[in-house]
């Protein structure tokens, strides 16, 4: 990017990441309460092929030369 637009990249500003997240998983005490009687009483894990996407955003700021 920085070729095309005509310019040179000098020192190294910055580089930050954060990638996207859907935040915690919130339950209410009833919830709760299910999740437990349903870890009592185990039952097999089902398995499922599938894909998993993962997201990441990269910024990274230079001193541009000119």
């Amino acid at each position: 990017m920085a070729y095309a637009a005509g310019v040179q990249l000098g020192a190294l500003i910055e580089i930050a990441s954060g990638g996207a997240s859907d935040g915690p998983i919130l339950m209410n005490m009833d919830m709760a309460g299910g999740m437990a009687r349903m870890a009592a009483s185990p039952a097999p894990t089902p398995v499922s092929p599938g894909e998993l996407k993962i997201v990441e955003t990269v910024t990274v700021r230079w001193v541009i030369k000119q």
